[in-house]
């Protein structure tokens, strides 16, 4: 006898009939209680963990992510599942009334990537043993060593100069403020990728984080569309923080090696599906650029710390640069920052 869900995925469509949706109700109370860490907890690990993990584990931010993608949790088509908007974006990407609804489909897009952010913290956090400190649980299964590094050590001052001057000069609202440093180690990452190594900024929602942290960074799937991809379904870093921080008042970022190697440069948008012949990343020219002359070297890894210097390059369509990976094994996640933005003006 077949299942509530399998009857759904194998009901046969006729025209003008009614169709059954598929559902998602969500988490129940309790389940929700569980996510919830409280204050006060007996966990070991140093404070600034702590109040990591407590970020990244956040429903309320959860929460807010969601309606920050017009989704209402309590109408119905904030309860249609993640499978359900897929199909529904693949339908209306086959119509030809696609032309005209091309923000329906961008704003489908954001749909399917925030939901499977927040259902990767959702499953990570939702159930465990309650007799443990929630914190070390939901610590362990992000399956990442993480560690707080001194502020007074040379690596700390290095990546707080990292922070501090490549701020670019159109990013002028806010001032960062780099509050802890944490050094990351995922479990399984791979180490085969070779030189040439560079550490870059890649930005994200702290939504984000317990997917990132635990499952690593992944490529778009081909099923969602190509607008809001310069350079088509891949891995983005910059080597400008401002390019990749998100505009929030407390937010994390990633600065990674990231294997370049060989090198396709171009100063245009171009949608590869498949790298040229030797090549192994491609990089979008910038008009304005770090000065990487004065660039140091740390654990093998160029570190781009010198003031931003125009590039002299006018017939771009960037200003700044962008680094695109196709092979998530070129990337080692090396260090997450917590940064606090310093408004100039008041956004919030």
């Amino acid at each position: 006898m077949l299942s509530k869900e399998d009857t759904i995925i194998h009901f046969m469509k006729y025209p003008k009939k009614f169709y059954p949706l598929e559902i998602d109700y969500g988490q129940d109370k309790e389940a929700v209680k569980k996510l919830t860490v409280n204050p006060g907890t007996e966990s070991k690990l140093p404070k600034p963990v702590q109040d990591l993990i407590k970020m990244i584990f956040d429903v309320e931010s959860m929460k807010k992510a969601m309606v920050g993608y017009e989704i209402d949790l309590q109408m119905p088509l904030g309860k249609l599942s993640q499978r359900q908007i897929q199909v529904m974006y693949s339908i209306l990407r086959s119509s030809r009334a696609a032309v005209t609804l091309r923000s329906w489909i961008s704003q489908i897009k954001c749909w399917t990537t925030c939901w499977g952010d927040i259902e990767v913290a959702y499953d990570l956090g939702g159930s465990h043993d309650s007799s443990k400190d929630p914190i070390n649980v939901n610590y362990e299964k992000l399956k990442t060593d993480i560690k707080v590094v001194d502020r007074d050590y040379e690596e700390a001052e290095i990546i707080k100069k990292y922070v501090k001057n490549t701020h670019a000069t159109t990013h002028n609202v806010y001032d960062l403020e780099v509050i802890d440093i944490f050094k990351i180690e995922c479990e399984g990452e791979c180490q085969c990728y070779k030189p040439f190594k560079q550490l870059l900024w890649h930005g994200s929602r702290t939504t984000n984080f317990a997917g990132i942290l635990s499952q690593g960074l992944w490529i778009a799937p081909p099923d969602l569309p190509m607008m809001g991809y310069m350079f088509g379904k891949v891995i983005y870093f910059a080597d400008l923080i401002s390019k990749s921080a998100n505009y929030y008042p407390i937010g994390l970022i990633l600065s990674e090696e990231v294997a370049l190697r060989n090198v396709c440069e171009l100063n245009h948008a171009a949608h590869i599906s498949k790298l040229p012949k030797g090549k192994h990343s491609v990089k979008g020219l910038g008009k304005t650029t770090p000065d990487l002359s004065a660039s140091i070297t740390m654990d093998g890894v160029e570190v781009p710390l010198e003031t931003r210097i125009s590039f002299g390059m006018n017939d771009t369509c960037l200003l700044y640069n962008e680094y695109i990976i196709y092979d998530v094994a070129q990337v080692n996640l090396k260090y997450l920052l917590k940064l606090e933005f310093n408004f100039k003006t008041s956004l919030w």
